[in-house]
């Protein structure tokens, strides 16, 4: 689940507390660079399913003072299979995870077999 912390200068903060509901489905990746960078910045990801395709890269943070989580994680609906997620390393190494499990993250370190595990 996403849930957002604003910190203001002068202000409580503020919690934005994302309540899904689990008819929608998800897919999360949290890639480690072995050849590239350590943290992978810089690394996309394709994702296809049902005909439609979504594209993330994973930045280290977006705008002043702020920070993103580590992970790439893709919302998709109602969808309960995945035809493949492409991942593009920094080296200009490619890895392919053909029908990766909904509701799952995956753990994948640049050149080796991604491994997944659930999320309550």
């Amino acid at each position: 689940i996403l849930d957002i912390v604003i910190a203001t200068q002068n202000n409580l903060p503020v919690i934005y507390k994302n309540n899904v509901d689990p008819a929608q489905h998800w897919i999360e990746f949290d890639p480690e660079g072995i050849i590239s960078n350590r943290s992978a910045f810089g690394t996309m990801i394709e994702l296809y399913w049902n005909g439609q395709k979504q594209i993330q890269v994973l930045t280290g943070g977006s705008g002043f003072s702020g920070q993103n989580q580590h992970k790439i994680h893709f919302g998709i609906g109602k969808t309960t299979g995945i035809d493949k997620a492409v991942i593009y390393w920094p080296s200009g190494k490619i890895q392919t995870i053909i029908h990766p499990e909904v509701d799952k993250l995956y753990k994948i370190r640049e050149g080796e077999q991604a491994k997944s595990s659930d999320i309550l």
